[in-house]
């Protein structure tokens, strides 16, 4: 069995993955102790993951805590994207987005939107953003069942 390594973040990677794994197969105890390992972890600074704020309460069923979170951390994108040129130009409702060069490997919030697939699957109402997790997002998986 390979345990993984602090160095380069494979801790990290590693407990993401068991946390996952456990909430998935319903071991909610399990998922958390995982969870302990991410935040203790050595962490890329490349790479963008969610934050304890947003995964706590996905992790204890907090979904209305869960929802604040989403809404918080999509605004915090959405700074971001202002600061680092992602966000080209805003006009009333028309917002000119660019991603050419945002590294979308890293920075996208892919633990996010699967946070809250995992969440919509289960029938929790989940935070969308037009941009950062469309709500089509959630029609593919309605549509899946």
């Amino acid at each position: 069995m390979h345990k993984p390594e602090e160095k380069g973040g494979e801790l990290y990677a590693s407990a993401w993955c068991g946390m996952l794994k456990h909430w998935i197969l319903g071991d909610l105890r399990k998922a958390e102790q995982q969870s302990e390992l991410i935040w203790s972890a050595y962490r890329c600074p490349s790479f963008a993951a969610a934050s304890k704020p947003l995964v706590m309460p996905w992790l204890k069923g907090d979904w209305k805590g869960f929802f604040k979170a989403q809404q918080k951390d999509f605004e915090k994108l959405w700074t971001r994207g202002r600061k680092d040129g992602t966000v080209r130009s805003e006009s009333g409702e028309d917002v000119l987005v660019t991603v050419q060069r945002y590294p979308l490997e890293q920075k996208w919030c892919w633990a996010h939107c699967g946070l809250a697939l995992l969440a919509y699957r289960q029938g929790v109402e989940v935070a969308t953003d037009p941009f950062w997790f469309p709500p089509h997002a959630l029609t593919v998986i309605t549509a899946g069942r």
